[in-house]
């Protein structure tokens, strides 16, 4: 291993308001590691967004590597308080954490800049003061490093216009903040006259100050033979061309050997050289590891006063027993709700309803004590969400595994009461899979700022933020932008770009396109190669540039919600518009334990809301003093008539506009076709219609068959060898859906039939994914293990 320590490197996150970047990190440590390098570190501009993935590249080298380095940093801008919003420079500045602490405050540090993001000359300026350093890390120094970075820097900047007194300013301000062992000044290798000067200078400065100077690549592309590509990303969405020789050239991860050729070039010795590239192991000693990852904390709601009657109390409910006298308050309270549902709705509480709530009482205790985590909060919270949500907006019945749950029917988190349709709760949460549950609620859309606006005002400012999503270079897009950045005729990238094809509404990669994908079932396109042979560069830097991630956005759904403020858990970042977003995107703020809620928006409810103002005007109902309270008197679904036959007549004739999930052309042939009599036949439908078989009959045709003619489904048992019993069995889970496998529900219960496949609850949800999910390779396997299991079973 040689003694250097690479420390100023940029990823993909740098990309997050300007194009400037095409390393990736496991590509970037991997180089380092190749070159022998002590270790790297990662500083993209005013990001930390790619630190999750940086922290699973660590986890991926660490049994090989275990004494290479991986640190956390962040290259901010910093400016003076006085210059905030009147500024032309906005300086360059370089922060390295040393440990979790110093992690905690570039989150801090990183957080206040973003949270005073404005746009200024079109870019999202996002300062950090000296002002925030002296306050966040002189309050606790020691836990950050600091270097004062490239040409861009304060440092450089005084250097270039021989201000020596500004320059010594700032470094006595470095000095005395971070401290003589924690600040450092950054040579770079380059030709650039003004580097060569400025380097020149720093090692002076360093002698005079007795701190150490480093050397730095301040790496945007991996290596030499990148520049071109590089050059071509950065000038593929800009309107002229963009500068990229002057400043570029030499910011890739080099070698030892490359940074000393220039460096002496540059006019710097050998033994200069030697210092500078041996100081970035000493100034870095103290770097800890450290892993920043949670499991989800779930936020506790501030419960209102309550008493329990107990009115669920029986002797042999030990779930039941153990929820009414647990010691945590929000235990007492999910039970306070669920007997306050019984009252409500009126309902009758017998023993198939005490069993129910018993047995997923159980399922609650047990996956909490698993995970460490209150199932009962994260219920409550839900409650508490909708219940505001409901002072602006109508709240959709339900949605998916949720409405299997009988304790979300009664607490108000779904409308429809799952026992009245058989519907299973291990969908929702079962033992097998001990992990939060995901509960989706539909608001109507134009509502989601306000309904956002309220939770914040009940939860805290610093409590809710948006999720971040960040767009990526499409396969398309990369070649249209690496066409554009070579000065290739645009119409000509345009017509290779359309051969992209796309499946199931996403577009093939490029690896995707030359070699198929067998799991997803999906073939190579013919010729892909061969059209970019006239095009030299062009796929070398479309495989660099797709999947580069490039802004930020707000995801569509996705909100977190916090305990303690963002900060305990995540970071803040604005999207373009200056929403507060996360800094993280889904899955990494998942990693981080922010706890995630589904904010969804469907038409359907903003038809539902006029509707319910169309017959207010019209006097056709009353207002019951809330909206909720309306709802709940007309709409309701325990309230609805559901065996009109003109209703399904009108249905079937398609006389009911705006059905919802039928509104589209498949919906509507599908409902003529299915002419459903109830509930559960509609529900069948909008199941059936989007199965798709790859040749022969489709699902539709054989329900609509097996409807019209149930003797053909016993004829065609019996033809595939079934005996009556066999034939029995299949009858329970298919008869409602005349023969056909029409959801995910009915497809685990038959696998887990004791006498078909006896599959577990958690084989039966791993068949399921694969056949949602179109698995070519586990849907191979799956059909062996269902022979293999079946002939087991006799």
């Amino acid at each position: 291993m040689s003694n250097f320590v690479s420390l100023h490197n940029h990823c993909w996150a740098s990309n997050l308001r300007f194009i400037d970047c095409i390393n990736r990190p496991k590509e970037m440590v991997q180089k380092a590691i190749d070159l022998g390098f002590n270790g790297i570190a990662f500083t993209d501009h005013e990001s930390l967004s790619a630190a999750v993935e940086i922290l699973k590249v660590r986890d991926a080298i660490q049994k090989d590597h275990p004494d290479f380095k991986i640190i956390f940093g962040n290259e901010i801008y910093l400016i003076d308080q006085s210059e905030l919003n009147n500024t032309q420079n906005y300086y360059h500045f370089i922060l390295l954490a040393k440990d979790s602490i110093g992690w905690d405050q570039l989150r801090a540090l990183s957080s206040r800049a973003w949270g005073r993001g404005y746009v200024e000359r079109g870019i999202m300026r996002v300062p950090t003061t000296y002002q925030d350093i002296e306050e966040i890390v002189g309050s606790n120094p020691g836990h950050i490093l600091a270097s004062s970075a490239c040409l861009g820097g304060r440092m450089s900047k005084n250097i270039l216009a021989h201000d020596v007194s500004a320059a010594n300013q700032f470094a006595q301000w470095c000095i005395r903040v971070f401290g003589a062992d924690s600040f450092a000044f950054e040579l770079q290798p380059s030709d650039n006259e003004e580097q060569i000067q400025v380097n020149r200078a720093l090692i002076k400065f360093s002698a005079h100050y007795n701190i150490p100077y480093i050397i730095t690549t301040d790496s945007h592309y991996l290596n030499k033979e990148d520049f071109a590509i590089h050059s071509a990303f950065l000038n593929s969405k800009q309107s002229s061309d963009r500068e990229t020789e002057k400043f570029y050239r030499f910011t890739y991860l080099m070698s030892e050997e490359e940074m000393t050729s220039v460096l002496l070039a540059g006019e710097l010795t050998t033994e200069e050289i030697e210092a500078g590239l041996r100081n970035t192991v000493l100034f870095t000693q103290g770097v800890q590891t450290f892993d920043f990852r949670h499991t989800t904390i779930v936020p506790r709601i501030k419960l209102p006063e309550f008493s329990l009657n107990k009115s669920l109390y029986r002797d042999g409910y030990k779930a039941i027993e153990y929820f009414y006298n647990s010691h945590d308050p929000q235990d007492n309270f999910l039970m306070y709700q669920i007997e306050q549902g019984f009252i409500k709705k009126k309902i009758d509480i017998t023993p198939d309803r005490l069993n129910r709530i018993n047995t997923e009482l159980d399922v609650l205790q047990y996956i909490g004590s698993q995970i460490n985590q209150s199932l009962s909060a994260y219920l409550n919270l839900t409650v508490n969400i909708i219940d505001i949500a409901w002072q602006v907006s109508l709240v959709c019945p339900g949605r998916g595994s949720s409405t299997g749950f009988y304790i979300n029917y009664l607490i108000g988190i779904t409308q429809v009461d799952p026992l009245k349709y058989d519907l299973a709760y291990w969908r929702f949460l079962n033992k097998e899979r001990a992990e939060l549950p995901d509960v989706d609620e539909d608001f109507q859309p134009e509502k989601t700022a306000e309904i956002i606006r309220l939770l914040r005002e009940a939860y805290g400012e610093d409590n809710v933020l948006n999720c971040a999503t960040f767009k990526t270079e499409s396969l398309k897009s990369a070649i249209i932008n690496s066409g554009r950045g070579l000065g290739y005729n645009n119409d000509e990238m345009q017509a290779l770009a359309s051969i992209v094809p796309e499946h199931r509404g996403q577009l093939y990669t490029l690896n995707e396109c030359i070699n198929g994908d067998d799991e997803k079932g999906l073939e190579p396109v013919p010729g892909f190669l061969d059209k970019f042979e006239n095009y030299p560069g062009l796929l070398e830097a479309v495989r660099k540039i797709e999947g580069l991630p490039t802004n930020p956005s707000i995801h569509a759904s996705a909100l977190y919600v916090f305990n303690n403020g963002y900060l305990s858990q995540n970071s803040l970042m604005r999207a373009p518009n200056k929403t507060k977003i996360t800094a993280f995107n889904m899955h990494d703020s998942d990693d981080l334990g922010a706890l995630k809620m589904d904010v969804l928006r469907t038409d359907a409810q903003s038809k539902l809301a006029k509707c319910l103002e169309l017959l207010l005007a019209d006097r056709q109902i009353e207002w019951q003093g809330t909206l909720r309270a309306t709802y709940d008197k007309y709409l309701h679904p325990d309230i609805l008539v559901y065996d009109d036959p003109k209703m399904w007549e009108d249905m079937a004739q398609g006389r009911i506009t705006n059905l919802f999930q039928f509104e589209t052309m498949v919906g509507a042939v599908a409902i003529k076709r299915g002419h459903p009599q109830n509930v559960q036949e509609l529900a069948e439908l909008n199941s059936i219609m989007r199965l798709q078989s790859d040749g022969g009959e489709q699902p539709i045709d054989r329900y609509v068959r097996f409807r019209d003619n149930p003797e053909a489904w016993d004829l065609e048992m019996m033809e595939e060898g079934l005996n009556l019993h066999e034939m029995e069995i299949l009858h329970k889970y298919l008869d409602q859906s005349h023969g056909v496998s029409s959801s995910q529900e009915t497809l685990m219960r038959i696998l887990m039939d004791p006498e078909i496949c006896n599959f577990t609850l958690g084989e039966a949800n791993s068949a399921r994914k694969a056949v949602a999910k179109k698995q070519a390779a586990k849907l191979i396997q799956l059909k062996k293990d269902f022979y293999a299991k079946g002939e087991g079973n006799g």
